[in-house]
């Protein structure tokens, strides 16, 4: 497959209201292919959300280059969409309407964006409730919408910070379910933020791992255990253990 996403030596420094300098991503050097489903994985503060949104071009690298699809990253671009944790619906907005916000953005003529966003909210499962309003919806059916207006623009990339993170056990799993076989019917790259080990490994076809602030990568391997994974598998088990093993070695390093 081919490289779709670079970052060549990247640090990043935010500056404090009182002028000091935080190094939050430190000397960052990651490839990701085509049609991968990467994980970055790692404690709070580790700079992986930091990572995103330069990816995302929503803030420049201090130093060092971002690309994606060849050329360097200095601003939002069409072909990767974001999704968040915290859903960012509009409230004034039917379901259909916040689906179709990024189509409208673009100056699709509203015939044709109310029609691809009503087959994504379909995609979803969300067809019954399509002008509902978000406050109607439960956490998981606000992410399932949040995930079908990042798609309804035709990214080559998914971008997605926690998108899970607020959500119960139970949903948690089933959109993770959902999210994967979306996933495995068309292949899009996508880069995704967690700190939980369990989610790494049931979702990533890899994981870089990533330590606490400055924010480096310590580790970047394949995940080989084959689709669909159960916790109580033996390979899955001793995945989740051995980066258990590696987190908590690196907390105590601190």
């Amino acid at each position: 497959m081919p490289e779709i996403i670079k970052l060549a030596g990247v640090s990043k420094v935010f500056v404090s209201e009182k002028g000091h300098e935080v190094l939050a991503v430190d000397n960052v050097n990651i490839t990701v292919n085509e049609s991968e489903f990467v994980c970055l994985l790692g404690p709070s503060g580790s700079g992986k959300s930091t990572i995103l949104r330069m990816l995302a071009g929503l803030t420049p690298a201090t130093t060092g280059k971002v690309e994606v699809l060849g050329q360097e990253v200095r601003a939002p671009r069409s072909e990767g969409s974001m999704v968040l944790q915290d859903y960012s619906l509009l409230p004034w907005r039917s379901v259909v309407e916040n689906v179709a916000f990024g189509l409208e953005l673009r100056r699709v003529p509203k015939e044709e964006r109310l029609r691809i966003a009503h087959e994504m909210v379909e995609m979803v499962g969300l067809a019954e409730f399509a002008h509902a309003s978000p406050y109607e919806l439960s956490g998981g059916m606000q992410q399932r919408a949040a995930i079908a207006r990042a798609l309804a623009t035709s990214p080559r990339i998914l971008y997605m910070d926690e998108p899970f993170g607020a959500l119960d056990a139970f949903t948690r799993r089933q959109m993770q379910q959902e999210l994967l076989s979306l996933w495995l019917k068309d292949k899009k790259t996508v880069v995704f933020v967690t700190h939980s080990v369990e989610e790494a490994v049931y979702l990533a076809t890899r994981i870089i791992v990533m330590s606490a602030r400055p924010g480096r990568v310590i580790a970047d391997f394949p995940v080989d255990i084959p689709y669909p994974r159960r916790s109580s598998d033996v390979a899955f088990g001793k995945m989740v253990d051995d980066l258990m093993h590696m987190l908590m070695e690196l907390a105590y390093e601190r």
